[in-house]
């Protein structure tokens, strides 16, 4: 049935009698603690157009947080500061980008994110529903006032102007920029939230299946018990309350076919905002994307610089071209070869397949694989399984660049057998090594045998490998969808491997196709390592050369889409052309429920039953 429309919901959300005590309490305890905000330059980000600081503060319960400040170099006049609030998953990027359009921007990293988790790490999931039945210590409490100390913080440096100040975020991102734009009243010179979570959160929980609000759903389901207190605490931290403190211009954007932040809950608390200058966009055809690349980046960029002045940087500083490199047929086989030697030779004897029931299904059972690798590395996944009689179509999901693994996506789950794998260096599996992000796209680079990416991929076919004998897994109807190293590890098994799914960034391409390096993260790092290490230059790019997927496609013969933006065109064209098997390249639409529609529904007409 058809869901009916989404600007006629209405919010369930009650806002508690005391919720102004409450928080003027929260807001005064965080006072008590002095920021002690320490701002150490991070020479290797910096360039010569853009200073960038690792910066750390004390917050809310003496917590020390972390976050990345950018400012243009050498500007001694006063600019306007720009707050960036990170989304639910995704770690603060190195606002450089910000910084080359004028701003004094700060990218916080409020704890339980890397470099803010030494005491606070509930994880992903899990924070959603950290303490979620105790309306004082829920998680929320001080991520919300770690948000807030860093728009504090940015504010008050001498050369952010005080009275250009803005804020923005999408997703969990979206929910802090109303947040602080409430809090901040006159603080608050603009804001532009995207796709806001914590909106009418119970309400959203019944509306969709996706994380993070799904955690909700699963918590409930194990504590049914708990559903009312559960609900009155939430009421304490949903945004919808907020945002009638809301004075400054903003704009806010959703998509009409979020299933991550229903679109419902959106246009619910766009109608609380009580600014006078506000402006909704709803974009039809888009999911959790919510226009982003569908040009409503362009129209933050725009709102911003219109209500905020800055005055962007001129740099005329040409870019770093990667020297050239070969590596001989002869030994580039060998280096893989030796490591597809060493997986092939690996026991699953200590592997370990625990049940996890908080993240199971009415249509499927979910477990926690650990597995070891090569080398001195465990890897960690989830490992879900349809109910009902198997074997079941199974999919192997590639990590991407990211601290952070979701589960398999619920629609997912009830129709494959899919393993979810987490790589070394990633969350739950960084007891050995933690990466870095940025750091991991250059770690070790200087030598193919040193480099990250050559564990990563070991750790990708080392998933291959297991999944293949698992018997719940139709050994004919086995796929990979996800990063550019599921690509990698399916040309290395390319009879087990019926179809490839790559819609991840082309980084690794990236990294070998084009005759200089974007200057966006995770790119950026190859940047920022030539800067710093330019003797090293040449070695970098033979490093590189072992891990472009070029190299690999002439031997994989199974079927491959390859989905990416019209930008990366040239550097994708070249995976289809080579390929040993069939291919089509999918150039995303910008509108992503159109995007993920049409993906899915390419893989499962591979992957039949």
């Amino acid at each position: 049935m058809p869901r009916r429309d989404p600007s006629a919901f209405t919010s369930t959300a009650k806002r508690p009698v005391d919720f102004d005590s409450f928080w003027f309490d929260t807001l005064a305890e965080l006072a008590t603690v002095p920021p002690n905000a320490t701002f150490k330059k991070d020479e290797l980000r910096s360039d010569d157009a853009v200073d960038v600081f690792d910066v750390r503060y004390d917050s809310y319960g003496g917590m020390r947080i972390a976050g990345w400040y950018a400012r243009p170099a050498g500007r001694n006049a006063q600019m306007p500061g720009l707050l960036i609030v990170p989304g639910y998953v995704s770690e603060p990027k190195v606002p450089k980008d910000w910084a080359r359009r004028g701003y004094a921007v700060f990218s916080a990293a409020p704890r339980g994110k890397l470099r803010s988790n030494s005491d606070f790490d509930p994880g992903y999931p899990g924070l959603l529903t950290h303490n979620i039945t105790d309306r004082n210590n829920y998680a929320y409490r001080g991520f919300y006032m770690d948000a807030l100390r860093a728009f504090d913080i940015l504010a008050a440096l001498p050369e952010v102007d005080q009275r250009r100040v803005g804020v923005t975020g999408s997703s969990q991102g979206g929910a802090l920029t109303l947040l602080i734009s409430a809090l901040r009243v006159n603080s608050v010179a603009a804001a532009a939230a995207g796709a806001p979570y914590l909106c009418s959160s119970m309400d959203a929980a019944s509306l969709t299946h996706s994380y993070p609000y799904q955690e909700i759903n699963e918590y409930l389901r194990i504590n049914p018990e708990h559903d009312s207190v559960v609900r009155e605490v939430l009421n304490y931290y949903d945004i919808h309350h907020f945002a009638s403190a809301i004075r400054a211009p903003i704009v806010v954007n959703i998509g009409l076919q979020d299933d991550v932040c229903p679109p419902e809950t959106g246009f619910a608390v766009f109608g609380q905002i009580g600014s006078s200058d506000k402006k909704l966009y709803p974009y039809d055809k888009c999911g959790h994307d919510a226009g982003a690349t569908a040009g409503h980046h362009e129209v933050v960029e725009d709102f911003l610089s219109l209500q905020l002045k800055p005055v962007a940087i001129t740099n005329d500083e040409p870019p770093i071209v990667p020297e050239s490199a070969v590596v001989a047929d002869e030994v580039f086989s060998k280096f893989w070869s030796e490591i597809d030697s060493q997986v092939r030779g690996l026991s699953f004897d200590d592997m370990t397949l625990e049940p996890l029931p908080m993240r199971s299904t009415e249509g499927s059972t979910t477990y926690t694989v650990s597995l070891p690798s090569i080398g001195d590395g465990r890897i960690f996944g989830y490992f879900s399984v349809p109910a009902g009689d198997g074997p079941f179509p199974g999919l192997l999901e590639a990590p991407g660049y990211a601290s952070v693994v979701h589960i398999s996506p619920y629609e997912r789950r009830q129709r494959y057998a899919v393993l979810t794998l987490v790589h070394r260096g990633q969350r739950l599996a960084d007891e050995e090594y933690a990466a870095e992000y940025p750091g991991l796209l250059t770690d070790g680079i200087e030598n193919s045998s040193t480099y990250r990416y050559r564990d990563i991929v070991a750790d990708v076919l080392t998933g291959l490998e297991w999944l293949t004998g698992r018997p719940e897994v139709d050994p004919g109807n086995l796929g990979i969808a996800g990063s550019e190293s599921g690509l990698i590890a399916a040309s290395m098994r390319s009879d087990a491997v019926k179809a490839v799914l790559m819609s991840g960034p082309l980084i690794l391409r990236g990294a070998n196709g084009r005759n200089s390096w974007p200057d966006y993260y995770p790119l950026e790092e190859l940047n920022d390592f030539a800067r710093s290490h330019p003797a090293k230059s040449g070695k970098v790019s033979e490093t590189l050369i072992f891990f472009d997927p070029l190299s690999f496609v002439p031997e994989y013969s199974g079927e491959m889409l390859v989905a990416c933006p019209q930008w990366d065109r040239d550097i994708a064209s070249p995976l289809i052309s080579r390929l040993g098997g069939s291919g089509e390249l999918y150039l995303n639409t910008g509108r992503g429920h159109v995007d993920h529609s049409y993906i899915e529904s390419w893989l499962g007409e591979r992957l039949s039953e």
